[in-house]
């Protein structure tokens, strides 16, 4: 189990006492079944800590309430409850990811837009032309040979693009976008 260095003293499992004290504590989802099953119980203990105060529970509440019929939050979504919530986005897609919550829909194109297994997940496609000035600008924002989101972002702005546009430009110019906002990718 992995625990994040923000986490308040007193919430920490080890400050619970031991593994009898957290077994006690754990929620009637764990079933005595599942107490002895290390690997099924520690399959469960993440989002349980999440649940149990780890997380921000203003974020846990609003993605429970975004979820769609499919069980995932859109990218846009997640953006609107990190500026809502005046959190960076990378806490939101954490928490997400926390809850095991899928994001979809991603506005680069990146991911999300539909089955996988069909081929369509992605949306982006290589566009026939990208201009000098553009090719120059995103290839001036480059870091390790890949394109921040957020510098897409900042570039779909500054050139009046929209985000699905400036995916396509990248995918053009051969780049990949990452690091995500949300740190899905």
């Amino acid at each position: 189990m992995v625990l994040r260095p923000n986490v308040p003293k007193g919430q920490c499992p080890r400050t619970l006492g031991g593994r009898a004290q957290l077994e006690r504590a754990l929620p009637p989802v764990f079933g005595k079944e599942n107490r002895g099953d290390r690997r099924g119980a520690l399959f469960q203990v993440r989002p349980f800590f999440v649940e149990w105060g780890m997380k921000d529970q203003r974020i846990v509440q609003e993605l429970r309430d975004s979820l769609e019929e499919d069980g995932r939050v859109t990218c846009a979504t997640m953006h609107g409850i990190a500026g809502k919530l005046d959190v960076e986005p990378l806490v939101v897609g954490d928490t997400a990811t926390d809850l095991e919550i899928q994001a979809s829909q991603c506005q680069l194109g990146l991911f999300g837009h539909g089955p996988r297994g069909q081929g369509k997940g992605r949306i982006v496609h290589s566009q026939a032309e990208v201009s000098e000035e553009l090719a120059a600008r995103i290839r001036g924002a480059v870091v390790n040979d890949k394109l921040p989101c957020d510098a897409a972002w900042d570039i779909a702005s500054e050139f009046k693009l929209t985000r699905l546009d400036l995916g396509n430009a990248a995918e053009t110019l051969g780049l990949f976008v990452s690091p995500c906002q949300l740190g899905f990718f």
